[in-house]
Parts: structure tokens; C-alpha cells; sequence
């Protein structure tokens, strides 16, 4: 692990940088009407305050900025936009140089979703450290038969953090490190960063196709970046606590891009984001 280290402008552990938030992109009474009220076709007007999705990452990723970790998950049905929220979300960490190392496990498609130095498992973080900082290592299959080390990339991530080399896990799918049923971890790393993570420096982006197959600490612990869902998966989530009755209306009709923030400790406040188009 010694041969890892941290981006050269990444924040030092135990100084806080200032936050520089962006004001939202809209100006006067007519853009703010605009804005505040959408006509979408297909899915109905959504009442909330637009502002870009550089701004939720600001409130995401503020941990790192104190030496700490993040947690975060990605829900949505397919086509809502939530992987490329995902792919901004790290675009962002890059650019503020937040993190050195972001370790993605992208073995969904048969072409990457993600873009960085394509290896076959998280082990060569260690044996082939990347020549420039911050840097995004790709684990992708060698071929139908295999998947990368969940369990592996996690412990990576783990260990770099702890050394002082800020790391980001991101599963395209976290599916692969719970049960078939989803209520349990069987991936122990990927539970240790999401209940111990933040104090180490170890962060996790996760994202999942079906919302009732996630361990209950895996909300607990995590924003949640929400894009459009189907009434099944919302009424889950109100039973379960995770959104309140508001925010699942304002969720089933969000166009393709948008997407809520939640967090277990906070009710919805109205406040809808926007990603950028790819």
C-alpha cells in the first residue's frame, strides 16, 4: 500500500476546505417559474426548486473534504438517468480532486459504463499503482465466466483509506455483494465501509435495480439519490421509511435526469436536481 498515495491537492485529514456552493442556474421571475414548475410529456408536472446536480454532490461529498468518507446510493428505473448521474457524480470528484482513487466494479454490460484503466480485479491497484493522481481503475470480466471480487475491490478500498490515500468504491450493481434476496451483505467489506467507512476516509457510490433487495443499513447510512420509480418500488419505500408520502409523488414524475436526495434523518425539502445531459 505504500506505493499508493494520495492526489497531491486532496484535502489533508483533519482541515476543512470551505465549501463553494453554486447558485442555481436561473435567473429572474420567469426562469424561476420555469424552473420551479416543469411540463414534462408522459409524466406530468413536478413543483420543486431545480438547481443543478453539482450541487447535491457538493452536499454528498462534503465528508471528504474533512477527511472523512461518504456513502450514497443510486435508485431509479432503467432509462431514468441515474447511471449518468453516477458518471457526474465522480466527473465532480475528479475535478474537485476529493479523492485519489476511485476503484468501479462495472460488469453489468458488455461494454463499460465507466471510463478509467481497465484491470480484471482490484489487486492491481497495489501491484501497478496508477502514474497520476486522482485515478479511476475499471474492474471489468475476463469473460462470461467471471466477475471481479466484490469482497476484493472493498478491501482495497479499505486498506488504501486507512493508509491515507482517500479511495471511492463504486457498484454498478449491488446486487453482487448482498444475498439473492438482498437483506443480508455477503461481501463483509462492503458492509464495513458502509457502517465504518466515514470514519476512515473509505466512501462507496452504489447504485441497484431493485430497491426492496437492499440491506436496511445500506439506507441507514446513505443519501440517497432518487430518479424516477415506478409506484411499486415507491410504495416500498414509504413503508419502509425511507421517503415520506411527498417526495414519493414528486419521484413518480420526474423526467429523465432529475433526481430527489434523501437521507434517513431527513424529510424531502422540495429540492429537485438536475443532471447534465451526456
Amino acid at each position: 500500500m505504500q506505493r499508493l498515495r494520495p492526489a497531491e491537492d486532496a484535502p489533508a485529514r483533519g482541515k476543512v476546505s470551505p465549501l463553494r456552493v453554486a447558485a442555481p442556474r436561473v435567473e429572474g421571475a420567469e426562469a424561476d417559474a420555469e424552473a420551479s414548475s416543469q411540463e414534462v410529456a408522459g409524466v406530468g408536472k413536478v413543483r420543486g426548486h431545480l438547481q443543478p446536480a453539482s450541487s447535491a454532490w457538493k452536499k454528498i461529498t462534503a465528508a471528504l473534504r474533512s477527511g472523512q468518507g461518504f456513502r450514497v446510493g443510486f435508485l431509479g428505473v432503467s432509462g431514468s438517468g441515474k447511471t449518468t448521474s453516477a458518471v457526474d457524480l465522480l466527473r465532480f470528484l475528479e475535478a474537485e480532486r476529493l479523492a485519489s482513487v476511485v476503484i468501479v466494479h462495472d460488469v453489468k454490460l458488455p461494454r463499460p459504463q465507466f471510463e478509467g484503466r481497465i484491470e480484471h480485479e482490484a489487486d492491481a491497484v497495489i501491484a501497478r499503482p496508477p502514474e497520476e493522481y486522482p485515478a479511476t481503475i475499471v474492474l471489468r470480466r475476463k469473460g462470461i465466466d467471471h466477475v471481479p471480487s466484490v469482497e476484493r475491490a472493498a478491501r482495497v478500498t479499505l486498506h488504501a483509506s486507512y493508509s491515507g490515500v482517500p479511495t471511492v468504491l463504486v457498484l454498478d450493481e449491488l446486487s453482487h455483494a448482498t444475498t439473492a434476496q438482498g437483506k443480508e451483505f455477503t461481501a463483509p467489506s462492503v458492509e464495513r465501509i458502509i457502517s465504518e467507512g466515514r470514519g476512515i476516509g473509505a466512501s462507496i457510490v452504489w447504485l441497484v435495480q431493485l430497491p426492496q433487495r437492499v440491506p436496511t443499513s445500506a439506507y441507514d447510512q446513505s443519501w440517497i439519490v432518487l430518479h424516477r420509480s415506478g409506484r411499486k418500488v415507491l410504495r416500498y419505500l414509504v413503508d419502509a421509511k425511507i421517503l415520506d408520502n411527498a417526495a414519493a409523488d414528486t419521484v413518480a414524475r420526474l423526467p429523465v435526469g432529475q433526481f430527489v436526495l434523501a437521507t434517513a434523518e431527513e424529510d424531502f425539502d422540495g429540492q429537485i436536481y438536475e443532471t447534465p445531459a451526456p
